[in-house]
This record gives C-alpha cells, structure tokens and sequence, in this order.
C-alpha cells in the first residue's frame, strides 16, 4: 500500500512537471525575436543610426538659404531737444543669406 501511494505520488508529480512545462514552451523563432528586441547593443546601434540621421538633416539645413525678418526701436534716449520724442515706431528689415560653396 506505501509503495503503491508512493508509486502515485510520482507519477503525479511527473504529470505536473511535463503538463506546466509545456504551457510554458516557445517557439525558437519568438525566443530569438524576443533576444534581438531586448538586446543593449542593438538598442545602442539603432539609437545611433537615427542620430546619424538627424545630424545629415541638421547638415542639409545648412545649406538652405535664410530669410529673417527685423525691428528695431529706440527705448529710452535723452535729448535736449523734445521734438526728438515724438519718432516712436518701429522700424522693420528683412535680411537674407545663403551658402555660396560648401567646401566639399
């Protein structure tokens, strides 16, 4: 009778360890695609293939022209005369450049 409980206890627990192993199985290809997804060293190459990208942007928009638009006031300024006083606009410029040779 103890050998035949004993004989079941085993088995049962047999059972168990192969039927919970295999709710918990992979596939090769998840478990690989799962490695890559978390691996440091990728995630650093991608994080420096997109600030590669970004800095070839940032060199395009270099050589782009600029247009900019100004104003200039006087804000405070002592005279003798008063009439000075009265010219209080704003006094507006546009500027433009552009990258005639770049170099390479």
């Amino acid at each position: 009778m103890l050998k035949h409980k004993i004989i079941s206890q085993i088995l049962v627990g047999t059972g168990l360890v192969l039927f919970s192993s295999i709710g918990y199985t992979n596939s090769l290809k998840n478990v690989l695609v799962q490695s890559l997804v978390s691996d440091p060293i990728l995630k650093e190459a991608d994080a420096e293939l997109g600030a590669a990208k970004d800095r070839v942007e940032q060199a395009k928009g270099g050589h782009y022209p600029v247009v900019s638009l100004t104003g200039s006031k006087i804000l405070s300024q002592y005279h003798k005369d008063q009439s000075d006083y009265k010219d209080r606009k704003i006094v507006p410029g546009v500027r433009g450049s552009t990258n005639l040779y770049a170099f390479g």
